[in-house]
């Protein structure tokens, strides 16, 4: 898959990440289109030093149900607008 990375402050990169395998309590998603926020452009330029690099950016997407176990519910829905809590890239 492809991630937007913050390499370093003011560096972004185009990179391949591997596929997430999911758990079983975990939802996989596709996601279809995602969106840059203020705190992600604060991220880029690290003036508030909540973002480390390496850092994927992109919080805020529209995504849809792709796989899930059976212990994970999807709510009547296979379209999904979510917000992420971010992790540093490579953290999960």
């Amino acid at each position: 898959m492809k991630a937007l990375v913050l390499s370093k402050y003011k560096q972004l990169d185009l990179v391949d990440m591997a596929k997430p395998q999911p758990g079983e309590d975990d939802l996989l998603i596709r996601v279809q289109a995602c969106g840059i926020c203020g705190s992600d452009v604060h991220g880029y330029d690290g003036s508030t030093g909540r973002r480390l690099p390496p850092f994927v950016l992109g919080s805020i997407c529209h995504a849809t149900w792709h796989w899930s176990s059976e212990r994970v519910a999807v709510l009547g829905s296979t379209s999904l607008f979510l917000h992420f809590i971010t992790t540093n890239a490579g953290e999960s």
